[in-house]
């Protein structure tokens, strides 16, 4: 019999053998009973003839009963590679690739010690991160990949990986609680409000701030349950969770436009004034409204008047993915008219206006391809008769011009929820190419896209007037070197006139310098301009001259008016040199962090505001849920669980989950495609529709 012909009979978990045993079976030996006993070799091996075969790495040996024992056999069960319940010396290491550096084509190599205890910290992670349930790690697959992976790993229990999640969330609360307050650092805070299918609430409080490596942070804070959403409840939600984290300094509170949370904005400004005077100018600028959501406001406001090309073009999308079959016939029209079938046709969502964005986006590609299907499928035609026909060229064309007019605001969303990059100095540069857009649309000629930009631009005046806008978004466009305060100039006299502009400047640059006061009030002992530094050494001597008169020198009073009269030159010295430094250039790649990073000696004060204004997110919600207008959902899984349990799962995930940059794509099929393409040119079936049907659908 051929060895290839004989199955691997290898049991899932086999049975180890004492490898301090020197079986030696020549003649094997009798129970009680008067029966042989069998060896344990043959656990592991199967008799084939005079020979016989490891289970494990298919080696045969010579295994004749009358004249060969099973020592040999023994000996190779545990030595054998492939055995998974083979004992292996604990210090043995094991020889891994190391990190491959970008650019670098060394590749290097590193010893690793099997460590159990570290086995089981990453294990915890893996959980918390990739959000796996706890009796994940008594899984089958799960079993048999560790036994194959490192047989070593003792696999813990559901209740005792939970126990290690619970105690990773403790630790790395700890270290985060001694980053905050190291430098008593100041945060800004976002809330936002989540739903378990059992309709509990609870309120997400996340911590933005940039450490001292000029790196953005953003951790969650505190994820507990809320018992309703009043403003004083709210407000006495952020107290708490200030409290536990021993976080004193509070720059701004982003949240939604509910009235409610003016209420809580008030208790929180009010109450933290008693235990706390660190809040940024007494709490004057915490409130901020989240841009992301007036933004969906005042879009899906304009949206109620689309016209009747985009219902034309919306039913030819549901025609389409109505049945495979009709799909499978799509998918031949757009082969035959010579189009890359890089993404989806998809359909909107009515609390997704982004959805309807993407859906003329991807639909006028196909255009062509959807010109084909009336010939090629009459069902299509006579289906769209009762909304008026398929879409022809003027409804192709009418959905371009909504592209590029629903673009806008779909770019400014993606700039407002970004969680990666600083968004504070981007609100007014977007806000103003955003009221221009819609200036030109009401003076356009286009009466569908004038009634929407008129219905749209009521909502934006109403939320983005000058008075509406919190002011800390304006210094932070000025703490932009980029743009500074000129820019800011040139765009309130275009957009609200001289007269007005003029007064907005005057509020915004008294506001720089009282910010510059009060953070050069924090740090006294700061870094002190050499230019001050000189002038001052020159005037020390009349200064003492004029006040020694009669002999005696009052050191005390000379030493106020020093002090007093270099601050003012300090401040002077400072903010001028930035006012009439050059701008720097605006180039692709331009990182303001580490600008400001490198000016941190010139700009000293300057640099401690950067640090926390810039830091201001004004959107309380990420990119993934920032076109939605319905709440967001916990997933079955963590509705499950207890309160303190989601808590810590969520919060530890946000401390240790490592920053990946986030691409939106809400149509999550697109990779679908790329796989099905990958997977017909390794198979050779490209044009194998029913598979392809399948991943589709």
């Amino acid at each position: 019999m051929n060895v290839d012909d004989v199955p691997r009979n290898v049991e899932e978990n086999p049975i180890p053998i004492d490898v301090d045993s020197d079986e030696d079976s020549q003649v094997e030996e009798a129970d009680n009973a008067g029966k042989p006993r069998r060896s344990h070799a043959w656990l592991h091996f199967q008799k084939q003839g005079k020979r016989a075969m490891c289970n494990y790495c298919r080696k045969t040996y010579a295994a004749d009963g009358n004249t060969h024992g099973t020592t040999n056999l023994n000996k190779h069960v545990k030595n054998c590679p492939k055995n998974p319940n083979r004992v292996i010396d604990k210090a043995q290491k094991t020889i891994v690739l190391g990190k491959q550096v970008e650019g670098d084509n060394n590749v290097s190599f590193k010893l690793v010690e099997f460590n159990q205890q570290e086995c089981r910290l990453e294990l915890a992670k893996m959980i918390i991160i990739d959000e796996l349930p706890f009796k994940h790690v008594e899984g089958v697959g799960f079993k048999g990949f560790m036994s194959r992976a490192q047989p070593r790993f003792k696999i813990p229990s559901r209740v005792t990986i939970a126990r290690d999640c619970m105690e990773l969330h403790k630790e790395e609360k700890v270290i985060l609680r001694s980053l905050l307050s190291l430098n008593h650092q100041m945060v800004s805070l976002t809330t936002d409000t989540w739903t378990s299918i059992q309709n509990m609430n609870y309120m997400c409080v996340t911590g933005h701030f940039i450490d001292d490596s000029w790196e953005l942070q953003k951790k969650i804070l505190g994820f507990g349950l809320i018992a309703n959403h009043r403003g004083d409840t709210i407000g006495k939600t952020l107290e708490k969770c200030l409290k536990d984290w021993g976080i004193t300094k509070v720059c701004t509170v982003t949240v939604d436009n509910a009235s409610s949370n003016n209420v809580a904005l008030s208790y929180l400004i009010r109450n933290m004034s008693a235990w706390n005077g660190n809040t940024l100018l007494k709490g004057e600028f915490m409130h901020l409204r989240c841009c992301a959501h007036i933004l969906n406001l005042i879009v899906s406001d304009g949206l109620y008047l689309i016209d009747s090309s985009i219902s034309k073009i919306r039913a030819a999308c549901k025609y389409v993915k109505g049945s495979p079959a009709r799909l499978a016939m799509f998918k031949v029209c757009v082969k035959d008219a010579n189009i890359s079938r890089s993404k989806k046709v998809i359909t909107d969502v009515a609390t997704r206006w982004n959805s309807t964005y993407l859906m003329l986006e991807v639909a006028s590609k196909y255009a062509e391809a959807f010109n084909r299907l009336e010939d090629e499928d009459p069902s299509y035609v006579s289906e769209l008769q009762v909304i008026g026909g398929t879409p022809n060229a003027y409804d192709w064309n009418r959905a371009r011009v909504f592209i590029n007019f629903l673009k806008i605001f779909y770019d400014a969303t993606l700039t407002f929820s970004s969680s990666l990059h600083v968004s504070a100095n981007c609100f007014f540069r977007k806000l103003v190419k955003i009221h221009s857009a819609l200036a030109s649309w009401i003076q356009g000629g286009d009466l569908v896209l004038k009634n929407m930009a008129v219905t749209m631009k009521s909502k934006f005046d109403k939320y983005w007037s000058d008075e509406s806008i919190n002011y800390l978004l304006f210094v932070a466009v000025y703490l932009d070197p980029r743009y500074k305060l000129e820019y800011l100039d040139l765009c309130f006299e275009w957009m609200y006139g001289a007269e007005k502009a003029k007064t907005i400047v005057a509020k915004l640059e008294e506001l720089i310098s009282k910010l510059f006061d009060h953070y050069k009030s924090l740090h006294p002992v700061g870094f002190v301009d050499s230019d001050v530094t000189s002038s001052s050494n020159n005037t020390i001597q009349s200064d003492v001259v004029t006040m020694s008169v009669g002999g005696n020198v009052d050191m005390d009073a000379l030493h106020r008016r020093r002090v007093k009269k270099r601050q003012i030159e300090q401040k002077s010295s400072e903010l001028v040199r930035y006012k009439e430094d050059e701008v720097e250039d605006d180039y692709e790649g331009f990182d303001l962090l580490k600008w400001w990073k490198s000016k941190t000696t010139k700009y000293f004060v300057l640099s401690l505001m950067a640090r926390d204004i810039l830091a201001i997110p004004i959107s309380t919600v990420s990119s993934e849920s920032a076109f939605s207008t319905g709440g967001r959902v916990l997933d079955p899984y963590r509705s499950s669980l207890k309160a303190e349990t989601v808590e810590a799962l969520i919060c530890t995930q946000s401390w240790i989950k490592p920053i990946t940059r986030f691409v939106l794509d809400e149509n999550k099929t697109f990779d679908v495609v790329e796989i099905e393409t990958e997977m017909a040119d390794f198979i050779g079936l490209e044009d194998e529709e029913p598979a392809a049907e399948s991943l589709d659908e």
